[in-house]
């Protein structure tokens, strides 16, 4: 898992996910880094390509409007005075931008109307033409066919390209907009870099500032990703290099694992990235803060959890597991309540295994199982509560296991009860007073079985 960085202003970053440090080296950084990265500085193997689609706007009486481009980074395009967009990209192309791939999505009436600004561009080269590469035509009616060339000229760039595509002159159309929606989970889902541009409209006719969609994606993303959170405790395997987003996959992963050390570590940067969200005076991030506080409050038992404390572990999964009931995960809440039957007896024998040795694993789970039969079965220690709970549960475990139909929601009855009953006879029990006062037999007998 990367490390998780602080969040930017910009927010989300959204990136190929690389397979190894060389990969992450050529990955287009943030747009607000402190050099002021862009990607026309990133290594010479990487080349940009710029998907633009083409309207039927121009000025009026060839009237021009101001492009400003003084907060915009994604690329190192001037500011100036333009009839419309088309123009302004043609001519910072023509004006040291001439190394990038060109494409224009086009019908024949918007072709017609950009005919005299398209010519400027010196990609044509005096062969001018709607049949030229950088075209691709498609009917005004037919939107499967513009769907359909889009994903092919996406599909047809190198992984090394960057793609940034420029809406501004179809971004009013719905449809539209939905095929934007499709890129978007193609960029977050796919191997691809695929940028939004758009000229935004300041004073009608007259001013326009270019703006990265990036801000606005990015809340769209991790609404999508809190909600899932929240719901399930699952993260999607989205393509984002964001310290929040990487908090919450790091914690997923980490809980569906059992990995509780790495689940304590996540949850700590979880809360950190909250904190500073909140501290934030950035007011794209406010409309997530509700959600990121809703997830964090089903977690919040965690905050007390103390990892260098094994004689604890057993409460910490009793926690779990009324975690993972809460989330319906009916499997994993009987799990983590029968594993926290053995926890409370390793705690009373962790201390006698070398000290190399006592890292929990399913072998000593197993050992704890076996010393609970002996101290039963052999010893008739009186520890009958705890010795039918740990039979009730693995009872009922045992059909879920093995791929039975049942019913959920009396499982998930019965699983309160049994919850009860962990709390009532070991969360407030003093069973393990009984096996300290038989420590040495148990443990010397750890690996017997029940005959």
């Amino acid at each position: 898992m990367s490390e998780v960085k602080m969040l930017n202003k910009k927010g989300l970053q959204i990136i190929k996910k690389a397979n190894n440090k060389k990969d992450k080296d050529n990955i287009m950084q943030d747009e607000n880094t402190q050099n002021n990265t862009n990607i026309n500085q990133t290594q010479e193997k990487s080349k940009i390509k710029i998907i633009s689609f083409l309207g039927l706007s121009r000025g009026k009486n060839g009237a021009k409007a101001r492009y400003n481009s003084d907060n915009f980074t994604l690329l190192d395009i001037k500011s100036g005075d333009y009839e419309n967009a088309t123009e302004l990209l043609i001519d910072n192309y023509n004006d040291g931008l001439s190394d990038m791939q060109m494409r224009f999505f086009a019908t024949q009436d918007a072709f017609n109307m950009q005919k005299d600004i398209l010519q400027k561009c010196k990609i044509f080269d005096g062969d001018f033409d709607i049949n030229h590469e950088c075209f691709i035509k498609y009917n005004k009616t037919d939107y499967n066919e513009l769907y359909k060339k889009l994903l092919d000229e996406i599909g047809n760039t190198s992984e090394k390209t960057y793609i940034i595509v420029d809406i501004t002159h179809g971004f009013r159309d719905n449809t539209f907009l939905s095929i934007l929606a499709s890129l978007i989970q193609l960029n977050i889902n796919k191997n691809r870099i695929i940028r939004f541009m758009v000229a935004k409209e300041i004073i009608q006719y007259q001013k326009y500032e270019l703006v990265s969609l990036d801000e606005y994606i990015e809340n769209m993303v991790m609404s999508n990703v809190l909600s899932t959170f929240k719901q399930c405790l699952k993260v999607p395997d989205y393509n984002l290099d964001n310290s929040l987003y990487l908090a919450l996959k790091g914690f997923s992963d980490a809980l569906f694992k059992n990995d509780i050390e790495q689940v304590k570590s996540f949850h700590t940067k979880i809360i950190n990235e909250y904190k500073n969200i909140k501290d934030s005076d950035n007011i794209e991030y406010q409309n997530i803060l509700s959600l990121i506080e809703s997830s964090i409050k089903d977690l919040e038992f965690i905050n007390s959890w103390d990892i260098q404390d094994i004689e604890k572990y057993y409460i910490y999964y009793y926690e779990l597991s009324i975690l993972y009931h809460s989330k319906d995960y009916i499997l994993n809440a009987y799990l983590f309540l029968l594993e926290g039957i053995y926890l409370y007896v390793y705690s009373v024998f962790y201390d006698m295994y070398e000290e190399n040795n006592r890292k929990y694993n399913y072998n000593k789970s197993n050992e704890m199982k076996n010393i609970i039969f002996y101290a039963h079965y052999k010893l008739y220690l009186k520890i009958g509560g705890l010795f039918k709970l740990r039979m009730d549960l693995a009872n009922d475990r045992n059909p879920m296991t093995h791929c039975n139909l049942f019913d959920s929601t009396e499982y998930s009855q019965e699983y309160k009860k049994y919850r009860q009953r962990f709390f009532d006879c070991i969360i407030k029990g003093t069973f393990n007073e009984k096996f300290k006062n038989n420590k040495k037999i148990l443990f010397e007998n750890r690996s017997d079985k029940k005959k």
